[in-house]
């Protein structure tokens, strides 16, 4: 059955961590700041090898909707810009250039306390648990500056504050998973020693003036899971391009002052907004000048204040996914939540004939692919719970650079074995197919469960004519 995108969460163990473990901006006209944001855009996707055990998801690109399989020496890969952030069971990471080997790949190992990137030392879990110094040598600076993330809770910040100083006096700017109940105080000794570019925070409202003073903070994933979340504005951050939210109280308040809850920050590009089951505030999105990417499930947004960016959306994920073929920059289309995905997938040679990536939850509805297999920039074919899909127009892309695929059926293994000795010079790996368990998807599933009847109901006039 076709699965709805309100039943995809962030995964238990990411909650887990969060509870447990977890450019500067001018503003001297609108016209330069839009050229400005323009110039410095979301940067070129590449294909990113993967070798390891275990899953990996481009948390910035699809949220949690599926992820690369890796496993017995068979590498993943995904389709990724400079700054995704990357998702491995539980640990995130930013991709940059520096986590990638001399192969051009990542090569990954982890373990509830460690994580290695290519055979260095990635990232601690700095836990009461744990004995920090048999996870990292302190002695050795080098090691130490080439941490790319603390998994910190409250209780290794108790046990261990000597040590977390010691770090921060050689690679402040690493990324924090910071969770648990932090005094202001605690948080603030944390955000004077270290200076994060990328944050990861279990945050309760009243304590988000704390993050004021982090000016080089360019992504902050902030969760809460206030009884009442009331949408107070958030701190001017200069540098922020990244935003991501994820509600786990009982109730956001959204009365129209919610729509200045990003106005400090309209230098947002990236929203990613989760579990968020509330209206949505009308002119929310007014606030920000030029946004790339929008992942905003579960919210009935105005066409309107989407459209109102349409010089600038590069990827959108919403209720509607028809709206994406009227936003003119984006070349990455996601088929999820359609009344009729073969007349979408139909109308992309003539409405997108410039799409670079295209991925489609199939989730056991038949489809013909065969409209785009000669779209000529086509680089990057992402195909979920594709049982019902024939492989027959796939053998023909050979303009393909990535073709991730997934079935049901025990005999998946040698599909791909045939697709990639159709396509030579095609990356083709499996995914894991749609991760479930968040409630923001639960939202779609009366949609999606409505398509799934159409075509049954379709099938069986057909069946009962001939």
């Amino acid at each position: 059955m076709q699965k709805d995108f309100k039943s995809v969460r962030i995964p238990a163990y990411i909650r887990h961590i969060t509870r447990l473990s977890f450019l500067a901006f001018v503003s001297f006209m609108p016209f330069m700041f839009f050229n400005s944001c323009r110039q410095t855009g979301t940067k070129q996707s590449t294909i990113v090898k993967l070798y390891g055990n275990g899953s990996v998801a481009n948390f910035s690109k699809n949220y949690y909707l599926y992820s690369t399989v890796c496993h017995l020496g068979q590498p993943g890969a995904l389709e990724a810009s400079p700054g995704d952030l990357f998702l491995i069971k539980n640990w995130l990471f930013k991709h940059e250039p520096s986590v990638k080997s001399t192969d051009g790949a990542i090569h990954f190992i982890h373990s509830d306390s460690i994580l290695l990137l290519n055979g260095k030392i990635a990232g601690i879990k700095i836990d009461s648990g744990l004995v920090v110094s048999k996870l990292i040598d302190l002695g050795n600076k080098e090691a130490i500056r080439q941490l790319k993330v603390i998994d910190l809770n409250h209780e290794g910040y108790v046990a261990w504050k000597p040590e977390l100083e010691k770090i921060a006096l050689l690679n402040p700017g690493c990324f924090l998973m910071i969770s648990g109940d932090f005094a202001e105080d605690e948080l603030q000794w944390l955000f004077k020693h270290f200076d994060p570019t990328v944050l990861m925070i279990e945050l309760r409202e009243a304590q988000q003036h704390l993050l004021a003073g982090e000016l080089q903070l360019q992504t902050l994933f902030l969760q809460n899971d206030d009884s009442i979340y009331h949408c107070t504005p958030l701190p001017r951050l200069p540098k922020l391009r990244d935003f991501y939210f994820s509600f786990d109280g009982n109730e956001i308040a959204t009365k129209p002052e919610c729509k200045n809850w990003l106005k400090e920050n309209p230098q947002i590009r990236n929203l990613i907004l989760t579990d968020w089951e509330e209206a949505y505030p009308k002119g929310l999105l007014s606030a920000l000048v030029a946004p790339e990417i929008l992942i905003m499930g579960g919210m009935k947004i105005p066409a309107e204040d989407i459209l109102a960016h349409r010089n600038t959306l590069q990827k959108v994920i919403l209720d509607s996914a028809e709206l994406q073929m009227e936003l003119p920059g984006v070349k990455h289309l996601t088929i999820f939540n359609t009344s009729d995905p073969q007349f979408f997938i139909n109308n992309i040679p003539k409405n997108k004939p410039e799409c670079t990536s295209l991925d489609v939850f199939a989730t056991d509805i038949k489809l013909d692919l065969s409209p785009v297999s000669d779209l000529k920039n086509l680089q990057s074919l992402t195909l979920i719970d594709a049982d019902s899909i024939s492989i027959a127009p796939l053998l023909e892309m050979k303009q393909l650079k990535l073709l991730s695929y997934s079935t049901d059926s025990t005999n998946m293994d040698s599909t791909i074995a045939v697709l990639q000795t159709a396509l030579p010079n095609t990356v083709v790996v499996a995914n894991d197919g749609l991760c479930l368990g968040s409630g923001w998807l639960m939202a779609w599933i009366p949609a999606l469960v409505a398509v799934m009847g159409m075509a049954v109901y379709k099938k069986r006039i057909l069946i009962s004519s001939s």
